[in-house]
């Protein structure tokens, strides 16, 4: 990580890797473009296409302690919809299947509207669940839907 030198280029190198293999780099990226130093926030920068960098996490299925600096850094991000669908990142982590219920947790508690916001199409997190239940009943079995359930119930 010698190389990069701005909260941006750091961004662009960590979603260059493969998440589960380099949480340490993208840990050590987290920590040093933090936005105190160093050229801004990495947390809070965008690709090219308008995503934050919490979506990509989402999306890759990083850990819940990447998911936490993340949104430590960047809280407000959990307050944005993404472009495509217009998701926050609630939603976003029940579509995408994330496998860690605590990041699903991690998200509810800190923006606690995002269990009832509606996407473009109408759909609170608990209608895309219910969907993704339907789409993939291996991966949403009864005991992880129930406990889905219960982190969007609670608000």
């Amino acid at each position: 990580m010698d190389w990069v030198h701005s909260a941006q280029g750091a961004r662009n190198h960590i979603c260059g890797l493969e998440w589960s293999m380099y949480e340490g780099d993208i840990e050590e990226a987290l920590r040093r473009f933090n936005g105190d130093r160093n050229g801004g926030n990495v947390a809070e920068k965008k690709d090219s296409e308008g995503r934050y960098l919490l979506w990509e996490g989402i999306d890759e299925a990083a850990s819940l302690r990447i998911i936490e600096m993340i949104v430590q850094q960047a809280p407000d991000v959990l307050k944005e919809a993404d472009s495509e669908y217009g998701q926050l990142a609630l939603a976003r982590a029940i579509t995408e299947g994330h496998p860690d219920v605590n990041v699903l947790q991690l998200l509810a508690t800190q923006y606690p509207a995002a269990c009832t916001h509606r996407d473009r199409k109408g759909r609170t997190p608990m209608d895309i669940l219910e969907e993704q239940k339907e789409r993939n009943p291996s991966f949403y079995t009864d005991d992880r839907y129930e406990k889905v359930c219960k982190i969007l119930q609670r608000k």
